[in-house]
C-alpha cells in the first residue's frame, strides 16, 4: 500500500514491465541451461554428461533369428552402454570394462548366462561401432566391434540354450542406455532415439552435440564396474 501512495502509476507500470522482463529472461536462461547441460528433443546422438546420466527408451531389443542390434559410442571411462531386462528377468547387457574391452552378456531368468567379449583399447575417446547379430536358427550370437584403423574384432558364442531362452519382450521392458557413463552414444539398428514411435526419457544427456575430447588423459580413465 505504501508503494502505491508514494509512486505514480507510470512508475508502477515501469516496475511491473521490468519485473516481467526479468521473469522472461530467467525462463529463457533456464531453458538454454537445460539445452546445454542435458535435456531437449532427442537426436541421433546423445552426450551423457556424468555419473547420473541415463536415457530410457520404449524400444525393445530382439534376439529373434536373423535379428541385429547396432550403435556407435566413444568414451574414456568404463560402464554400461545398453541394458534391457524383461518381466521374466531375462537380460541383455553391453558394457565397456576396465580393460577397455566390450562385453556382451545374456542372462536367462533362471540365471544361465553367456559372455562374448570383443574389441580392445576402447577407452580412447574415438568412435567405435558395435554390431550384435543372431544366426537365423538362433544357434549363434556374434559380436563385432569396428574401430578406426584396425581390423574388425569378431567374437561369437554358440550357447543356443541361452540365446533361444532369453526373451527381452516379456512384459513392458525398457531399454536403458548409458547409465552412469560419460560417453557419446549414436543410434543404430535396434537402438533408436529419433523414431516417432519410440518414447525417450533422459537425464543429464545433451542431444545437441558431443563435447567429449578425442583424447583421454590418465585422469579421465576412471575406474568403473567390470563384468570380469
Amino acid at each position: 500500500m505504501e508503494l502505491i501512495s508514494t509512486c505514480s502509476f507510470a512508475e508502477i507500470a515501469t516496475l511491473l514491465l521490468m519485473s516481467g522482463l526479468l521473469i522472461a529472461a530467467s525462463a529463457a536462461f533456464s531453458s538454454a541451461q537445460a539445452q546445454q547441460f542435458g535435456g531437449g528433443v532427442p537426436g541421433p546422438e546423445g552426450f551423457f554428461l556424468n555419473g547420473s546420466s541415463f536415457a530410457v527408451t520404449s524400444g525393445v531389443l530382439s534376439l529373434a533369428g536373423g535379428s541385429s542390434i547396432g550403435f556407435s559410442f566413444r568414451t574414456c571411462t568404463p560402464g554400461e552402454l545398453l541394458k534391457q531386462t524383461s518381466e521374466t528377468f531375462d537380460q541383455l547387457e553391453l558394457r565397456v570394462v576396465d580393460s577397455g574391452r566390450l562385453v556382451l552378456r545374456l542372462t536367462t531368468g533362471d540365471e544361465r548366462s553367456l559372455d562374448v567379449a570383443g574389441g580392445s583399447d576402447l577407452l580412447d575417446g574415438l568412435w567405435h561401432t558395435v554390431a550384435v547379430e543372431v544366426a537365423h536358427d538362433q544357434s549363434r550370437i556374434t559380436l563385432t566391434v569396428r574401430s578406426p584403423g584396425r581390423p574388425d574384432d569378431v567374437a561369437s558364442s554358440e550357447r543356443a540354450d541361452v540365446i533361444r531362452d532369453v526373451s527381452l519382450s516379456a512384459g513392458s521392458p525398457q531399454l536403458r542406455v548409458g547409465a552412469g557413463m560419460v560417453a557419446c552414444i549414436r543410434e543404430g539398428p535396434g537402438v533408436r532415439f529419433t523414431k516417432p514411435e519410440v518414447a525417450v526419457h533422459s537425464s543429464a544427456v545433451s542431444w545437441q552435440r558431443c563435447l567429449l575430447p578425442y583424447t583421454c588423459s590418465g585422469e579421465m580413465r576412471k575406474t568403473g564396474g567390470d563384468l570380469r
